[in-house]
């Protein structure tokens, strides 16, 4: 992690400056410190932020997530793109994979509200907010159905996040849906999306929750049957 610069420490004690010019240094050395945290972010692994609401998954559930949306994008002879919304651990996995390949024809997207991932990931990080499911910046930067397959883990297990997320992937979704939550929302995502849930697999996640969590979408997981 970078050392923080106190601005008090490059001031020489004989010099007198006005307020405004000790104003503007303590800005621009407040400001370099944080580009330098921000830069030091993209090597080091970031941890989960329980205040965020941000449960990361295993290994194997980020594993096989991975697979299953590759999988769904079919042949890859044409670009195809990818959505994660609030789903970090999965974009990393998809990340990582993605990026070890020659010739790599996925469009890969990380819609979060935690801004630790702009650093890390800079123009596949899309800042996002469920309160304002389909903003101003959203709307400039990608057309409606812009995204082959989008999954999506919204933060909190509430109707009302759940329907405010579902308006964003029903913006950004041209075909595919994969929803992992809890099992309290099947209801909801019935209606917003015309999910259904899907069996033997439950998204698993590094520390015990005490909700029950299940994985609903509009396409046929491999070897999965749906309820």
């Amino acid at each position: 992690m970078a050392t923080q610069i106190s601005p008090e420490e490059l001031i020489d004690p004989d010099l007198v400056l006005s307020e405004h010019t000790l104003n503007a240094l303590k800005e621009f050395y407040a400001e370099t410190s944080s580009r330098l945290n921000a830069d030091d972010s993209k090597d080091t692994d970031i941890q989960e932020n329980w205040q965020l609401s941000q449960f990361w998954y295993t290994e194997d559930t980020s594993q096989y997530l991975c697979d299953e949306v590759i999988h769904a994008l079919g042949d890859h002879k044409t670009r195809k793109s990818i959505a994660c919304i609030s789903c970090p651990t999965l974009f990393d996995k998809l990340f990582k994979k993605l990026s070890q390949e020659e010739n790599n024809s996925i469009d890969l997207v990380l819609f979060e509200f935690d801004r630790r991932f702009e650093a890390k990931y800079s123009s596949g990080y899309v800042f996002y907010d469920y309160n304002e499911p389909i903003d101003d910046h959203m709307k400039e930067r990608f057309k409606e159905q812009s995204f082959d397959v989008v999954i999506a883990d919204p933060p909190f297990l509430s109707e009302e996040c759940m329907r405010k997320t579902s308006q964003t992937i029903r913006y950004l979704a041209m075909d595919k849906i994969l929803v992992c939550t809890g099992a309290v929302m099947r209801d909801v995502l019935a209606e917003c999306l015309q999910l259904e849930e899907c069996l033997h697999f439950e998204p698993k996640h590094n520390r015990n929750l005490g909700n029950e969590f299940k994985c609903f979408s509009n396409f046929l997981l491999r070897q999965l049957p749906h309820k």
